[in-house]
């Protein structure tokens, strides 16, 4: 399942219409664990080219993020944070003499950061009248733009280098005097493409090297390979992850939840820092000190409420027993501040 599809709009996706059963290879607990994925590769069970019509009486939330968001860690998608949420959320509208009906729309994405969840809303959600919108990030926007060294997403490099592949023109330079010899054999049959795969991990670095350099030297132009892998290298090596947060981590993320509310006006948008446990954390708190404080001087996205999980987990020691399944499969800590709300 976990072995990524790609769309021309979202990036990087898990196999659509999947079912996973047994242990999962990425996790060492538990032999039982049996997953579906829908459309897309989105955990839902219904089509969102033609999502259904919304009841009377029902609150729609759509929710984003990231592996965490998605569900990984629940045995089933009925163990997981998006099924979850809804019936603790509909018995306490019972208990207060609501008949209202919660519906969590699950349109979070593994390995994806916050803009790519944007794209996703914008694409998808406006169809299905939201009622609130809750991102449930933080990890992947730091994570991926430490190994992308930019704010491509995890699998850009990837399908870049692919591209190289096909391209004679990117041919190492003994195949090309092959080819003049013969020509038909090194441009026009698969030997070609097959002798420049073994070449794709360097295409992958020199993808990533021309969009960082494209992004952040003033200078830059076209050059041969290894210049811009030196350039590369001198700019992107010496970079810590708090340069990475300071220069990727906090406009993707400011820029993304500013976008959304733009697009969504009228929607209430809970912007949730999920609880993150391990050498990421000196770097998230720099991205949670400043994201809400950039996006609070723009007096145009009122509808944005921040709410940091991460403070409720360090407050109640949340991650001294059992951490990671707390933080991937237990809805309680959401529901206690969405009560308050």
């Amino acid at each position: 399942m976990r072995t990524m599809e790609n769309y021309p709009f979202t990036g990087e996706q898990i196999q659509a219409y999947m079912r996973q059963q047994g242990r999962l290879p990425w996790l060492n607990y538990d032999d039982d664990f049996d997953v579906v994925s829908g459309e897309y590769g989105f955990f839902i069970d219904f089509r969102l080219e033609a999502p259904p019509p919304k009841q009377d009486h029902e609150i729609r939330i759509v929710l984003t993020g990231g592996s965490a968001a998605q569900g990984w860690g629940g045995r089933t998608n009925a163990d997981m944070f998006y099924k979850l949420l809804p019936v603790r959320l509909d018995q306490r509208l019972r208990e207060g003499g609501q008949s209202c009906k919660v519906t969590v729309i699950n349109l979070a994405m593994a390995a994806s950061h916050i803009y790519q969840n944007f794209i996703v809303l914008n694409k998808w959600a406006h169809a299905l009248q939201p009622d609130a919108i809750l991102s449930f990030s933080g990890h992947n926007e730091i994570y991926v733009p430490r190994e992308t060294r930019s704010d491509a997403d995890f699998a850009a490099a990837l399908i870049g280098g692919f591209a190289q592949v096909l391209r004679y023109s990117a041919s190492p330079h003994w195949l090309k005097v092959i080819a003049r010899y013969y020509p038909g054999i090194v441009r026009r049959t698969v030997i070609g493409p097959l002798i420049r795969f073994m070449y794709l991990d360097a295409y992958k670095d020199e993808w990533q090297a021309n969009y960082f350099l494209s992004r952040t030297d003033p200078s830059y132009r076209p050059m041969p390979a290894a210049e811009t892998l030196r350039r590369y290298q001198a700019a992107a090596g010496p970079m810590t992850t708090a340069d990475i947060v300071r220069s990727v981590s906090i406009p993707l993320y400011e820029y993304a939840i500013e976008s959304i509310s733009r697009d969504f006006p009228d929607t209430p948008v809970f912007a949730v820092f999920q609880p993150l446990h391990g050498d990421l954390e000196d770097g998230y708190a720099l991205m949670r000190a400043a994201v809400p404080e950039k996006v609070r001087d723009q007096d145009h996205y009122g509808n944005v409420k921040f709410v940091d999980l991460q403070r409720v987990w360090e407050q109640n020691d949340f991650f001294s027993d059992h951490s990671l399944i707390v933080l991937f499969i237990s809805p309680t800590a959401v529901t206690s501040w969405w009560r308050n709300i």
